[in-house]
């Protein structure tokens, strides 16, 4: 999985499309959301420098470097994923439903099963 704030930028127009994101985002920003788990930073992470913001090179790692899971959430995503996008993912996967449905229905009205 592709982090959206490295995605180069030809390719945004794909991570804005493709239902997969929308899904993921729905599922990852619900389950974790209030999540208090403990989540212990790995030291050169994106995560480590927002948990441990005070901890520079060669400084030793404090033993309360730590964050929870709805925080990890939050940085690993760039900050693009957040329980606020939860309806828009729906509406977003229910409008690709009724537009997948629509374009079967509209090849299937056009195929003509007894031509040869």
């Amino acid at each position: 999985l592709i982090r959206p704030q490295f995605i180069p930028p030809f390719w945004e127009w794909g991570y804005w499309l493709f239902p997969l994101h929308y899904v993921l985002e729905g599922l990852f920003t619900s389950q974790f959301q209030g999540d208090n788990t403990a989540i212990v930073a790995s030291y050169g992470s994106p995560f480590f420098s927002a948990v441990c913001p005070d901890v520079g090179p060669g400084d030793p790692i404090p033993s309360n470097c730590t964050g929870t899971a709805e925080e990890w959430i939050y940085v690993s995503f760039g900050g693009m994923w957040v329980p606020e996008n939860i309806p828009f993912d729906i509406l977003y996967l229910c409008g690709a439903i009724v537009v997948a449905r629509v374009m079967v229905l509209i090849g299937l009205m056009k195929k003509n099963y007894l031509a040869a």
